[in-house]
């Protein structure tokens, strides 16, 4: 068989930083799923070995999450995580909790520094045999910077967090795609004191509900564009017909209710701990073709001139367990900090205000922008039922004339 020919499942790869702390990296299996489960199960991970570690050297958890990620929805900007934020609020694990997306073009942050001294110590292995020698190799040879340990380990499976969350009825939405904000902050409504004073603000009409039926406990969202802005952002909107697509940016968003703290009584942990109602995320399937390949390629490098046993023994097994289904349920990380029932012993002090008006200070404005013309050749086929959004600009007749003139004589479905 020709090595470079043969089939060879690729290895998942993910690196996270506790500044101050730990390097860890996570190794999987291809068939692994890379979704929001995967990324809530790593991170917990994390936070439970960073808290181990601070309680070790005498000292407490943070009072604050900060969340700095890629902007892939698959994995990270999507409503599990944020829901994930947001319930690590409500339950007092941290005060705040954010998350932060770096703008394309700017995404390239210590970690990725971090991943090109890895990439270089694993390229100039010449025989890697399984993921075993990946993480034993990486235990050897990387050395952490700043006074960081190093932790690796194989993440095998991941709990169905968006089956656990699914009770709360997260209301995200406008969160992915063009022009959606890079940072979002949970905060307790008990938190959201004005700077300089001790009254509670007047949240009840962005709520639907009176200011009397809020509790200290329950979370509310603000939402910024980007890091540097000084005040909060809104989403931007949309106005669609056969005419044209009208892009703006409404007034920015006040405060936002997400998460009523009584709200958490409907999750079912047993779902999450193991147990007969633990519910876990099956691996993706490889088919039937795909794993006769890979069988192929198991018994090929196990005889001559490869002789490589450890290798076909991994295909082999693992081919094994996709087809199998097996979960490694056994496996699952222990997430106590994260898991365990929330009692009023839990309660952060409250005597440090957290004068969210420094996250942004300046007043919310209403941002203007006004409607370009499509494309050439763009348009919305006729049959196409018309669909508004309420807005605050209006399409001038006479730019309404000029996009039909532009449009005539040329269409596309959508």
């Amino acid at each position: 068989a020709d090595g470079d020919t043969s089939f060879r499942p690729q290895l998942h790869f993910t690196g996270a930083t506790c500044h101050g702390i730990a390097e860890h990296y996570f190794v999987a299996d291809a068939d692994v799923r890379k979704d929001p489960n995967s990324t809530i199960e790593m991170i917990s991970r994390v936070i439970e070995q960073a808290k181990t570690e601070l309680a070790s050297r005498g000292a407490m958890m943070p009072r604050h999450l900060w969340l700095q990620v890629d902007n892939t929805t698959r994995e990270n900007r999507n409503t599990t995580v944020l829901t994930f934020l947001s319930y690590f609020t409500a339950r007092h694990c941290f005060r705040t909790s954010t998350w932060a997306g770096m703008q394309v073009g700017h995404t390239h942050i210590d970690q990725d520094q971090r991943f090109s001294v890895v990439g270089a110590i694993i390229a100039r292995e010449s025989l890697l045999e399984n993921l075993t020698d990946v993480i034993d190799i990486m235990q050897r040879r990387v050395k952490p910077v700043r006074g960081r340990s190093l932790v690796v380990e194989q993440l095998r499976v991941a709990r169905n967090w968006t089956n656990y969350f699914a009770p709360l009825n997260n209301p995200f939405c406008g969160h992915a795609g063009k022009g959606s904000a890079h940072l979002y902050m949970f905060v307790r409504y008990e938190d959201m004191v004005v700077s300089g004073d001790t009254q509670q603000l007047d949240l009840g009409k962005f709520t639907r509900c009176s200011c009397s039926d809020l509790r200290g406990d329950d979370v509310f969202l603000l939402v910024k564009h980007y890091m540097s802005s000084k005040m909060l952002s809104g989403r931007r909107k949309a106005v669609q017909n056969w005419i044209c697509t009208v892009i703006l940016l409404p007034s920015s968003q006040p405060p936002q209710l997400v998460m009523r703290a009584s709200d958490l009584q409907f999750l079912d942990v047993s779902r999450v701990t193991p147990g007969s109602n633990l519910v876990v995320m099956e691996r993706n399937p490889i088919g039937k073709d795909l794993a006769k390949k890979y069988l192929k390629t198991a018994e090929a490098v196990s005889q001559d001139p490869w002789c490589l046993g450890r290798a076909a023994q991994y295909l082999s097994e693992w081919v094994q367990q996709n087809v199998d289904r097996k979960t490694h349920v056994d496996k699952l990380w222990d997430l106590e900090f994260v898991l365990k029932p929330w009692c009023e012993e839990d309660r952060m002090d409250a005597s440090i205000a957290i004068q969210w008006q420094d996250f942004a200070p300046q007043e919310p404005k209403l941002v203007r922008q006004k409607p370009g013309l499509p494309k050439p050749g763009a348009t919305w086929a006729p049959n196409d039922k018309k669909r508004t959004v309420e807005c605050n600009i209006a399409v001038r007749p006479v730019l309404a004339e000029k996009m039909a003139a532009q449009l005539k004589g040329g269409k596309r479905k959508r």
